[in-house]
């Protein structure tokens, strides 16, 4: 679990880094370097309320694709209604996540790498993410799998030292459906989103 949670953490801290009202025009590698600045501004000041720092988030994930994406085959099986609860109750989990380790990872660098198209019209965007200082420091590949959505760039999946966000999700999600059904799933999910 505590993969889990560094991972998720780790990969929401860039995400932060894009507006999407400043995301016309431009590759998904520019759109993420060029808020790089105001991200830490916005980071290390005194007043940065929770709600704001999810709406930005929320504009920039594109969840529906997300949360398919990590209920795999299951995703079909449910009705819309289902899939809509799912889908909000995976952005609050993330959200609240991201804004309580958001203060913990304040001190970064970001080096961009790479940009590479994918199928799919995907783009690949490969980062890496350097925490702390020495002799504690430690650096993070952290690949930003995007696409165009209308005229801005979306995150759909963050792939983390090798590991999916998405596909780690779909593992863990399988696994309670197989062994309890999907309603305990959502029950966990819901008590998880009610813990302190």
């Amino acid at each position: 679990m505590k993969r889990i949670a560094k991972i998720l953490s780790l990969s929401l801290l860039l995400i932060f880094m894009v507006s999407p009202a400043y995301a016309i025009g431009g590759g998904a590698k520019e759109t993420l370097e060029k808020f790089d600045h105001q991200a830490k501004t916005l980071l290390q000041g005194a007043n940065g309320p929770s709600n704001k720092v999810a709406d930005l988030v929320r504009t920039l994930l594109d969840y529906g694709e997300l949360a398919e994406a990590s209920l795999g085959k299951h995703w079909a099986e449910r009705t819309q209604a289902e899939q809509k609860e799912f889908t909000d109750i995976l952005r609050s989990l993330i959200e609240k996540n991201y804004v309580k380790h958001l203060r913990d990872h304040i001190n970064y660098e970001v080096t961009y790498n790479t940009e590479t198209r994918v199928p799919g019209g995907k783009v690949n965007v490969t980062t890496t993410l350097t925490t702390g200082t020495p002799p504690r420091q430690t650096e993070t590949e952290v690949v930003y799998i995007m696409k165009r959505k209308g005229s801005s760039w979306v995150v759909v999946d963050v792939v983390t030292d090798g590991v999916s966000l998405t596909r780690n999700y779909r593992s863990q999600f399988g696994k309670i459906i197989a062994e309890k059904g999907y309603d305990e799933l959502i029950n966990k999910m819901k008590k998880k989103l009610s813990e302190e």
